[in-house]
């Protein structure tokens, strides 16, 4: 029975540092994504051209133009800009996943406002 009992123990503290290492993993991986998608975002400055920024973060994932859908999907409530501008979404394609946020201007097709959200 004490092998039995040293067994258990054994595979009872292998599985707990398993899960602490997952856990710790999963963290850095959060932390990681965000300051990436914090750098991105902060590179993004009001008055760049939106073709400058597709050929940066690639093809546009989804793209909003009625102020409705841009106030549910996007990340500001500004109303000069959710009415003003397309939202145009881009996946950062890190783990977790998050949206690049891009409002433009809908005639100039220049950036107006940039951020992020999780999925």
């Amino acid at each position: 029975m004490k092998t039995f009992a040293k067994i258990l123990l054994v595979v009872v503290a292998l599985a707990f540092f398993g899960i602490v290492t997952v856990m710790v993993s999963v963290s850095r991986m959060h932390k990681k994504s965000r300051r990436e998608i914090t750098q991105i975002v902060s590179e993004i400055q009001p008055g760049m051209s939106f073709t400058s920024i597709t050929s940066r973060l690639g093809q546009v994932s989804q793209t909003f133009t009625n102020p409705t859908e841009i106030q549910i999907w996007g990340t500001t409530k500004d109303q000069s800009i959710v009415t003003n501008s397309t939202l145009h979404m881009f996946v950062h394609d890190a783990i977790p996943m998050r949206w690049v946020c891009i409002y433009t201007d809908r005639d100039a097709q220049t950036v107006v406002y940039a951020s992020w959200r999780d999925m």
